[in-house]
């Protein structure tokens, strides 16, 4: 069976840059019936994550880093997109760690042919575990988008 990998990058220790984790994790709730679907905390990246990202037929990489623009501000990387986006010139270094992961995959053969990054701008990066405002109120649309690209990826659910 196909099935779609999340990855929910972040450190929820501090604040926004958590809003990935966080919003995989309501992805998660919503998406719980579904076993074709592979939601995890990546957290601050690892190679620990490559052997799942080899084995996906789809990936969705939910991630919060300043980019300039408006806070709780939701964009979509797809294919190429996605590529150009975390091998830009400033990127975070754990774009660079997703760079890395996306380059041993294409190496190997693997890399997934459906391919997403939904991004959202944070406000807040220092120490805390509460989200801000705007990017808190960004989770559920953030979820709709990747729900979406899930539903769009994968066969019908069968009922039951």
């Amino acid at each position: 069976m196909a099935h779609v990998l999340v990855l929910g990058i972040g450190n929820p220790l501090r604040a926004d840059d958590g809003a990935g984790v966080h919003a995989a994790q309501q992805l998660a709730a919503r998406a719980r019936d579904r076993r074709d679907v592979v939601i995890l905390d990546a957290g601050t990246l690892s190679f620990t994550v490559q052997p799942a990202v080899n084995a996906a037929d789809a990936l969705i990489a939910i991630d919060a880093t300043p980019c300039g623009g408006e806070p709780g501000a939701l964009t979509v990387h797809e294919g190429e997109a996605f590529d150009r986006f975390v091998t830009r010139r400033d990127r975070r270094p754990v774009e660079g760690c997703l760079a890395e992961i996306l380059g041993s995959a294409r190496r190997a053969g693997q890399l997934p042919a459906r391919r997403v990054l939904i991004h959202l701008e944070p406000a807040v990066l220092d120490w805390g575990f509460e989200l801000s405002p705007a990017v808190a109120a960004a989770l559920q649309p953030c979820a709709e988008i990747a729900l979406g690209f899930i539903e769009r990826w994968s066969p019908p659910i069968a009922a039951h």
